[in-house]
């Protein structure tokens, strides 16, 4: 039987906005500490009690984790709001890691301006490691106005576990 915890895809955020006096770019990046992203549903920051992730990979070394089961009846959530003209979502991708055993299936799902536009699938590999700044969700064609970016979790396939 699989152990009862939290995993999944530690993330964050790139944003590239347009300023609009200068016409050049700039990079925005939004950690998963910052206030602008908003958690639904069974959220918690790391570390945990089974998974020890090498913080000096991770951006500002922090994290935020949830495990979705199938029989959950909520989808868990995270938002955030941003203007650009482009969009990248980073994660640790988890495999085998050393320890209690889990299912680290992944399987995310991407709303921008709350359309489906995008969805991240990861098969547990035969390896213990854990692939660290993965981009798992590009988007450089975006309007230069104000957006929503959402993940949503509610895999009925098997349960899995998220990291941002």
């Amino acid at each position: 039987m699989f152990a009862s915890l939290r995993l999944g895809a530690v993330l964050f955020f790139a944003f590239i906005s347009q300023a609009s006096a200068q016409g050049s770019l700039t990079n925005v990046t939004v950690d998963d500490a910052s206030p602008s992203v908003r958690y639904l549903n069974g959220w918690s920051p790391g570390p945990s009690l089974y998974i020890q992730l090498d913080t000096s990979k991770l951006f500002n070394g922090t994290w935020h984790d949830t495990t979705h089961y199938t029989q959950d009846i909520n989808t868990k959530e995270m938002h955030v709001n941003f203007t650009g003209v482009a969009v990248y979502l980073y994660a640790v991708i988890a495999n085998q890691p050393s320890g209690k055993p889990f299912d680290a299936f992944a399987d995310y799902e991407f709303l921008l301006d709350d359309v489906v536009v995008g969805e991240y699938r990861h098969e547990v590999e035969d390896t213990t490691d854990f692939f660290y700044n993965v981009p798992i969700y590009v988007n450089t064609t975006l309007p230069d106005k104000e957006h929503r970016f959402s993940v949503l979790i509610d895999s009925t396939e098997k349960p899995f576990s998220y990291y941002f």
